[in-house]
């Protein structure tokens, strides 16, 4: 089965949309876990108050909608590392294994993490295209602005630290880069607390608020800490395999990786300091893990280890 997607098999499109389709139209989840979304980020608030109930109230058009930009996203990571060629004959892979990943987070999902995860895979982009240019202004400034709209949803400030290391491990930056990605970080705050200033709605309290550091271990199912430790644990696997097959990379798809295990670790820090959301924080994770699970499914000769890998995780993310 996974060679269908190795080899970029059309049927793979079909089967990628049924995966995608899982939370939503197939195996749908008993009810939406709104309490894990209430956050009063200046983003989150605007965010709730344009879209309304749209994205936590289940309905035909809100899967839809999800199941869209899922898919969307899962193939824009399916394009930047195949330009990159990260990975031998990796086909659609990189899809599969984002798809999968999203399946398996134990909650639904939320329009908040659907845009996060947007922002995250557009400055991980600009970030690589960044790479091979002597100039690279515009796309240094783009990365910190798309990074600065991930934090600005959910207050993770700690995103700014990843993005700071994987400037400089992706480039010689100098002292003008540094300061125009710190720019791109800061400009989504000054849009929409001009936009609220205009139009009179501008709070004080909400305007920077730093994340609550919560170690209270939350109290979940034994489905729900099956799949949270399924998660954790299939990315500490290809983390293992992926170190072992950078040595045979390129220089640029090398730093791609280790950009890559930087955003991993800040994102499990991210989770790790507010334990009673990180189920849902796993959002965060699903790119960076996703680029590490494909190394499962390319590091072995025979199939048969690949595919019960691929098989398990279907089986995880139908269980309610």
């Amino acid at each position: 089965m996974i060679n269908l997607f190795r080899h970029s098999n059309p049927i793979s499109l079909v089967l990628l949309v049924i995966l995608a389709c899982f939370p939503h139209f197939i195996f749908p989840f008993p009810a939406l876990k709104i309490e894990l979304t209430r956050d009063s980020s200046i983003f989150s608030t605007q965010f709730n108050e344009f879209f309304g109930a749209f994205f936590t109230k289940r309905s035909f058009w809100n899967g839809l909608i999800s199941t869209a930009i899922i898919l969307v996203e899962a193939f824009g990571l399916n394009k930047i590392l195949s330009d990159l060629r990260l990975f031998e004959k990796s086909g659609f892979l990189p899809s599969m294994c984002f798809v999968l990943l999203t399946n398996l987070i134990p909650y639904p999902y939320q329009g908040q993490m659907l845009f996060i995860n947007g922002a995250l895979l557009l400055s991980l982009n600009c970030i690589i295209s960044s790479f091979k240019k002597e100039k690279a202004n515009g796309p240094i400034l783009l990365a910190g602005f798309y990074a600065g709209i991930a934090a600005g949803f959910n207050n993770n400030f700690i995103i700014f630290i990843w993005l700071s290391i994987a400037l400089f491990a992706m480039r010689p930056a100098s002292l003008r880069e540094w300061i125009l990605i710190a720019i791109g970080f800061i400009l989504p705050f000054y849009f929409m607390i001009s936009i609220l200033y205009l139009n009179n709605k501008i709070d004080s309290s909400s305007i920077l608020q730093w994340p609550t550091i919560n170690i209270n271990k939350p109290l979940l199912n034994t489905i729900t800490w099956l799949r949270y430790f399924s998660f954790i644990g299939i990315a500490s696997i290809g983390l293992f395999l992926s170190i072992q097959t950078m040595r045979k990379l390129l220089i640029q798809a090398r730093k791609t990786l280790i950009i890559t295990y930087q955003l991993f670790f800040i994102t499990l820090i991210s989770c790790l300091i507010s334990l009673q959301q990180s189920p849902y924080n796993l959002y965060l994770m699903t790119i960076p893990v996703s680029i590490l699970l494909i190394s499962i499914f390319t590091s072995f000769r025979r199939q048969l280890i690949p595919n019960l890998v691929m098989i398990l995780l279907i089986i995880l993310s139908m269980q309610r």
